[in-house]
């Protein structure tokens, strides 16, 4: 699962990893400078989930559109 909020040019994600066989969860948080706006905060924090590459990751984001521009991307790798 992915999140993001923005405020006045900073930006705060969070990335949370939850495996279902061992119940195990990992949380990653990050401040960040880079994104103009909240979509971008949200495809941020999408990019650097898959950049981290689980294997059979599930992306789920709060934002529908985002969800659906980038499920194609996503379905690639």
């Amino acid at each position: 699962m992915t999140d993001a909020a923005w405020k006045d040019g900073l930006t705060r994600i969070a990335i949370f990893f939850h495996m279902l066989t061992t119940y195990n969860a990992l949380l990653f948080q990050a401040t960040s400078l880079v994104a103009q706006s909240s979509l971008q905060a949200e495809l941020l924090a999408m990019e650097v989930a898959k950049f981290l590459n689980f294997a059979g990751s599930i992306c789920l984001t709060d934002n529908g559109t985002l969800a659906d521009t980038t499920k194609k991307d996503f379905d690639k790798s």
